[in-house]
């Protein structure tokens, strides 16, 4: 059998930025933040230590050998991580490694929970990304703690002025995310302060959602949809604008990610190691459900059953409801 890939993912297909190859540069689960929804699971080592945690010789490696094979099939390289990636001090190595392979043909974005932007390289390396999405959940010491359990020496503040810095030198697409949980961070005082902060950030667009797959902490309760809409309509209404580039569209789901299909794999016995490889970094990254192995891999029912009964049966995979829908994921995701 080919050997499992450790860091590329995907394609996966994002409302946000497209059709993306993603770049895992982090391993699970470190981070600076324990937010209370996070997919990839619980914080396993809260930390605001950068270190070289994946060297980017072997991400470029492992990139290179998987880019040439799907690049016309995705629209953007996504550096993410099953923890904040700017903790990894390769990042600008990677950045210009994968820069260098793409050369101008494609987009490349990072995923962020901003709480690095105080650090003078990483603020640099991140000016140099076409793309930046950063998370800015709430603003308020309170509510901030509630949904994100930073690490100590995270201060809000500091985060809030670093961001508003970054976003008026930024020359790229902000893409600014927040996540709001039922009666953690979604009062109306927590969004009046939100909104306030929001209008000095310089941003492209403006992502506002809630939970939409099994989160890290049971108690974390997604907003029904007409709560979320009626949060939206209150931000509009007090001058805020969720699109600024009309060459951005649109998507009242906006943080709804699923799996995009990639190549075609046939449904033969001899494709079982390939449907394996492809299919076991999904389930590590996030719950998924059949229907998004489906798209993604372009193969039958029967065949992502037959897939995933062994590993089912020996607990490496798992099965969890969450609103009514079953996701499959890695056991390495862990719940509280």
């Amino acid at each position: 059998m080919e050997k499992e890939l450790q860091y590329i993912f995907g394609p996966v297909n994002s409302s946000r930025i497209g059709r993306s190859l993603g770049v895992d540069v982090i391993p699970k689960k470190i981070c600076s933040l324990d937010c209370i929804y996070c997919e990839v699971g619980t914080t396993r080592n809260l930390s605001t230590q950068i270190k070289p945690y994946f060297k980017a010789e072997g991400i470029l490696a492992e990139f290179s050998s998987v880019y040439h094979e799907i690049k016309n099939s995705i629209d953007v390289i996504t550096i993410t991580g099953s923890g904040e990636p700017t903790l990894n001090s390769c990042l600008k190595e990677i950045l210009i490694g994968i820069r260098d392979i793409v050369k101008d043909e494609k987009n490349i974005a990072i995923l962020t929970n901003t709480t690095t932007l105080d650090n003078k390289d990483i603020y640099k390396t991140l000016l140099d990304f076409d793309i930046v999405v950063p998370s800015l959940d709430a603003v308020t010491k309170t509510a901030f703690e509630k949904i994100n359990k930073p690490a100590k020496e995270i201060n809000i503040n500091n985060i809030i002025n670093h961001l508003i810095a970054f976003s008026n030198e930024y020359t790229g697409k902000l893409y600014l995310e927040v996540l709001l949980a039922k009666n953690v961070n979604d009062q109306k005082e927590d969004i009046d302060t939100l909104i306030s902060v929001i209008k000095k950030i310089n941003y492209t667009r403006l992502d506002i959602g809630t939970i939409t797959r099994p989160p890290s902490y049971s108690f974390a309760k997604p907003l029904t949809d007409q709560e979320l809409d009626d949060i939206k309509s209150y931000i509009a209404s007090n001058g805020v604008s969720f699109i600024k580039d009309n060459t951005v569209d649109d998507n009242s789901n906006n943080t709804v990610i699923s799996y995009h299909k990639q190549s075609s794999i046939s449904n033969n016995d001899n494709d079982t190691d390939l449907i394996i490889r492809k299919l076991m970094p999904l389930l590590k990254m996030r719950p998924t459900t059949i229907d998004d192995i489906i798209k993604t891999l372009k193969i039958d029912k029967d065949v992502v059953q037959e897939v995933l009964t062994p590993f089912i049966q020996s607990g490496e995979v798992t099965s969890k409801e969450f609103n009514g829908i079953l996701y499959y994921q890695h056991k390495i995701i862990k719940q509280v």
